[in-house]
């Protein structure tokens, strides 16, 4: 916390160059340094290495919301921000080895995007691809399949679902397709899905659940998906966790984390 502290402190201070940028596909960008007044907004951070990260912050400059992006490294004094236009409105990000991952709505769609860190913050260029079948996604993890393809598991809402998450959306970015699966609706309650991780083999996903019949808070629960094709059956894949005697909040947010080990879950 006191990093990303010191890091926004450091990002006010930097005085505004406008560049601008060549786009690709039917998305727009700007890349210029960080204004010397902006609130940001909504913000959150991907690791690159251990000394360079991607920093998301929606903010207000002169009074209007920008979806921006900053590439931060030790040892480089300039920030340079990327903002994207289009309409675009970006919930999640992440990076995997040199590339960034983002998602959300645009116009009512779901998309996702990613682009070569390097080439993005140098020129704006990015990938897209809309999702048409659902309205937004929330949360957005990269990874390899056993085949090695480059896929992305994300949390996704459909317009029919209100606020409640209600598909895990697979895509394969390499072979160009996806796959949306819905969650079961479980009799008696209702489910909240926060955080996706993929762990081995497989896709995990942790959510809170309620009891729609009181309505009053039950405890958590655990969706596990084929990390290959999240359409196949597997044994065990859904674990429904009470909590005995304690008080949830509906809205309290559940999450899972890997240690940087591999083989360990937290």
């Amino acid at each position: 916390m006191r990093k990303i502290l010191i890091l926004f402190m450091f990002l006010v201070l930097l005085l505004q160059t406008d560049l601008f940028a060549q786009i690709s596909n039917t998305a727009s960008a700007e890349v210029k340094y960080l204004p010397n007044s902006a609130y940001p907004k909504n913000t959150d951070v991907a690791m690159v290495n251990d000394t360079t990260s991607v920093i998301f912050s929606e903010i207000i400059e002169e009074g209007i919301y920008r979806e921006s992006f900053y590439l931060f490294a030790e040892g480089i004094s300039n920030v340079i921000r990327v903002t994207v236009y289009d309409n675009m409105l970006v919930y999640d990000i992440d990076v995997l080895n040199d590339t960034l991952f983002f998602c959300g709505n645009r116009n009512s769609k779901a998309f996702v995007a990613w682009a070569d860190i390097p080439t993005f913050f140098s020129t704006g260029v990015f990938n897209y691809q809309e999702i048409s079948e659902i309205s937004y996604i929330s949360k957005i993890k990269p990874y390899h399949s056993s085949l090695d393809y480059l896929n992305l598991a994300c949390l996704s809402i459909a317009n029919t679902y209100g606020g409640y998450c209600s598909y895990i959306t697979q895509v394969d970015v390499t072979n160009n397709s996806y796959i949306i699966a819905p969650i079961p609706a479980i009799t008696g309650y209702d489910e909240l899905c926060n955080d996706i991780i993929v762990y081995n083999d497989y896709i995990l996903v942790a959510g809170c659940m309620e009891n729609n019949t009181a309505p009053s808070p039950y405890g958590w629960s655990v969706r596990v998906y084929d990390k290959d094709n999240i359409s196949n059956n597997l044994p065990y894949s859904f674990m429904m966790i009470q909590n005995y005697g304690n008080y949830v909040d509906r809205l309290t947010t559940s999450f899972l984390t890997k240690s940087k080990d591999e083989k360990k879950l937290n």
